[in-house]
């Protein structure tokens, strides 16, 4: 019985290892080989890549990247920089003396112009309602998906973009970056890189990641004023682009392929297997796969969870902002609130206040930017008496009050 169960136990290691060494990349084929696949994003339906370069633009499959089918009509030119998807509705800036940016309600079947000629368009980040938009003249928003714009900061070469509450970090080409901690209203220098390339900024929790061009990874956890580079195991530090998955950060690099780090960058490891082009210029998620962005019409794809921790694997993304009713209800005195934000590229900011028969706040659950997915908060009432009480969700303009009981 012993020698059957060993045998077993063997039989299953044995597979498991097969398995991880298996595992690595598959190299897809989009368009000709003279593309470069600038930007990648999803919704519910399709994933898409972005080019910049001749019979490029706009790709979409709907299998997984079996097929693609370039989706251009309305565009101007085909040289999309950036593009990011808002569950039906996706955004795509472009480069060029020709550049503009455009929007799509119909999954990229047609594109309407909003604004911006004449400007690089070099990343989009969307914040609940408001959209950012890095150009070679500045850091540009909207809040009406670009039926108007708003100038936050007029500064050359404005290359990412990040924000953490209130402030705001953005990096700029061989000019470092500049911070703002009042939402745009004021921007100040920020003292290190000040001569380098910052090519992509997260954030994660309340620390800022910024990828500096030859010279590696760094972190802030004082909203920009000082900064750590965390290399530890990055033998490639001309990072293009950083993701994240739950704590799972990505550096995707130029000539050295992608790299993961678990702890914030105080190790990296390099997650190559498979990958014959390692000039990594974008990246992004449709359930199961992560993707990747090449250059020679190359795009590579892979299971998220042969590279992601249980813990951090991609929730189940709602269609739409729910907020419901607490658990237990009534309750005495501790109750769970859940709710649901939908996919968004970037962040959402919520805040969870909880409010007396009076319409006085009596506690704040949530007041930060949120992943999509699926949240909850714990509300503790030991300090307030009986009775009727209301708690409100604000995602952007969203907003959704229920009622809860405390009953001691």
């Amino acid at each position: 019985m012993m020698r059957t169960r060993l045998t077993s136990r063997l039989i299953v290691l044995a597979l498991i290892l097969t398995g991880t060494m298996n595992a690595q990349w598959t190299e897809l084929r989009v368009g000709s080989a003279s593309l470069y696949v600038s930007a990648v994003t999803s919704n519910a339906n399709y994933v898409y890549v972005a080019s910049l370069a001749l019979g490029g633009g706009a790709y979409r499959s709907s299998d997984d990247g079996g097929n693609w089918s370039q989706c251009n009509a309305g565009f101007y030119s085909p040289f999309v920089s950036c593009l990011a998807a808002r569950n039906d509705t996706l955004f795509a800036g472009h480069a060029g003396s020709s550049s503009r940016f455009y929007v799509s309600t119909d999954n990229g079947g047609s594109w309407l112009m909003r604004g911006l000629s004449g400007w690089n368009h070099n990343s989009i980040y969307l914040d609940s309602n408001d959209i950012f938009v890095s150009t070679s003249y500045g850091l540009y928003k909207t809040t009406n998906a670009g039926s108007n714009w708003t100038l936050l900061l007029q500064a050359t070469n404005v290359t990412s973009f990040a924000r953490n509450n209130d402030c705001m970090i953005v990096g700029r080409q061989v000019r470092g970056m500049r911070c703002s901690s009042n939402g745009g209203a004021q921007w100040d220098s920020v003292s290190a890189f000040g001569a380098n390339t910052i090519t992509s900024l997260i954030t994660y929790q309340n620390t800022f990641c910024a990828a500096v061009s030859g010279v590696g990874f760094a972190v802030s956890t004082d909203n920009g004023a000082s900064w750590t580079l965390k290399n530890s195991g990055l033998t490639n530090l001309n990072i293009n682009v950083l993701y994240k998955i739950g704590s799972t950060i990505f550096a995707c690099t130029q000539g050295g392929g992608i790299f993961k780090t678990l702890n914030l960058g105080s190790s990296w490891t390099p997650h190559n297997e498979g990958i014959s082009n390692l000039n990594i210029y974008s990246i992004g998620v449709k359930t199961p796969y992560l993707y990747l962005g090449s250059d020679s019409g190359k795009v590579y794809k892979r299971l998220v969870s042969e590279l992601v921790s249980v813990e951090d694997k991609l929730p189940t993304v709602p269609e739409r902002i729910t907020l419901e009713q607490n658990y237990p209800n009534p309750f005495n005195p501790t109750t769970t609130i859940r709710y649901q934000i939908p996919e968004v590229s970037g962040q959402s900011r919520v805040t969870l206040n909880v409010y007396d028969l009076l319409g006085r706040a009596v506690g704040t659950l949530v007041n930060e930017d949120k992943a999509p997915g699926e949240h909850s908060a714990g509300f503790d009432a030991t300090h307030l008496p009986s009775g009727v009480y209301f708690y409100r969700l604000t995602v952007g303009s969203f907003h959704e009050v229920k009622k809860m009981v405390l009953c001691r």
